[in-house]
């Protein structure tokens, strides 16, 4: 077998050496800024094409924890994520975590596990994700963001334990233990309202039609 007589400059030793070096896990202004892309990129792509039925049969999730816990919810409600700035309200139930300036709009801002009546407390959350049905609304903050991904309705199955949050409140949860949020239903409920029930109440979530 004749051998290739091939010989590498030293420039293409270099772009070789770097392509074969491990890469870096990005800070988290890095992975926010990604994920802030594949939004936008996912939402013009689905604004000009009619959804599909293969679209239709799944949808595309944000992942992010908070206290521990894995949440996620329909990207067609995140209107931006984010670093938190907040300046906190004297007096304010501790589930309002804050208000924060949204380029001149006021923007409440809640601990998400209060809001849904749990225990727990995620108010050093660093992330600020923005939510609202096509416009802000309200922000959560969270621990970490786990990015967008694509899921498909098989793969969500019924809450386990009902006791831990209400049904009507959680569209299902993936076998990896990520419990899906119904967005919709937390806009339209009291979860997010700024005069709610006592805290240690669980808000009421029904639905109306």
């Amino acid at each position: 077998m004749k051998k290739s007589g091939r010989s590498f400059s030293e420039a293409e030793w270099r772009r070789l050496r770097e392509a074969l070096a491990p890469k870096a896990e990005p800070d988290p202004a890095e992975r926010a800024e990604q994920i802030r892309r594949v939004l936008a990129e996912r939402a013009e792509k689905y604004a000009a094409q009619p959804l599909a039925a293969e679209v239709e049969a799944g949808r595309d999730v944000l992942g992010f924890r908070c206290a521990g816990e894995r949440f996620a919810v329909e990207c067609r409600y995140v209107i931006e994520v984010g670093s938190r700035e907040l300046t906190r309200v004297p007096g304010a139930p501790p589930r309002l975590l804050g208000l924060a300036n949204l380029r001149g709009e006021i923007l409440p801002v809640f601990d998400l596990l209060r809001a849904l009546g749990r225990g727990g407390d995620d108010s050093g959350g660093p992330h600020l994700i923005v939510l609202g049905a096509g416009v802000p609304e309200v922000g959560i903050v969270a621990q970490s963001l786990d990015g967008v991904a694509r899921l498909e309705d098989r793969e969500l199955c019924a809450l386990p334990n009902p006791s831990v949050l209400p049904d009507s409140v959680v569209l299902g949860v993936t076998a990896e233990a990520v419990t899906v949020l119904d967005i919709k239903v937390l806009l339209d409920g009291p979860a997010f309202l700024l005069e709610a029930p006592s805290e240690s109440q669980t808000p009421s979530f029904e639905v109306t039609p």
